[in-house]
């Protein structure tokens, strides 16, 4: 949010699209940061959110603060992590077009919730892709088809064994 038009008042307005721009992010749940210019006057809705103070005559504090920010927002948004599956009885059934696969973390000895994810079968094997594990997470996998259920235990590992489940 540079300097664009003087106000007669004294300070500054930056161009409208800015504004815009960063108020359809928020709108859209967005993780946002402003980078406004000294003298920049911003009002409105989320004129008194999070920003970061530009003084061009200095502008690597600025740039310091917004790489610590986005660091923060990266961990907090996790990493995608290809997983293979192997499974422990050379089970053939999983190639069932109506399987169902799913992944839990484990986060210090509690069980999230779990979510869905595809099975990819690439060259070497059966593979899934977990999305926003973070560091201390352990994962566990569950394969469900019209028949039966497999499931691994929760580990840091990436490959992951499948046993059956007995069912009734």
């Amino acid at each position: 949010m540079t300097r664009r038009e003087e106000m007669v008042q004294g300070g500054w307005r930056t161009h409208p699209w800015i504004i815009d721009e960063l108020n359809y992010a928020r709108n859209q749940q967005k993780n946002t940061i402003a980078i406004r210019e000294e003298g920049v006057e911003v009002g409105g809705m989320y004129g008194e959110h999070e920003y970061l103070l530009l003084n061009r005559e200095q502008v690597l504090p600025t740039i310091l603060d917004l790489s610590k920010t986005i660091g923060i927002w990266k961990q907090e948004f996790g990493r995608t992590l290809k997983v293979q599956i192997l499974f422990e009885d050379d089970d053939n059934e999983i190639s069932n077009p109506e399987q169902k696969c799913s992944y839990r973390f484990v986060d210090q000895g509690e069980y999230l919730d779990w979510q869905e994810t595809n099975l990819i079968t690439e060259p070497g094997g059966l593979f899934a892709y977990i999305k926003g594990i973070q560091e201390q997470y352990s994962i566990q996998i569950k394969i469900e088809s019209r028949n039966n259920t497999w499931v691994s235990p929760a580990t840091k590992w990436i490959t992951f064994q499948l046993k059956r489940l007995e069912t009734n």
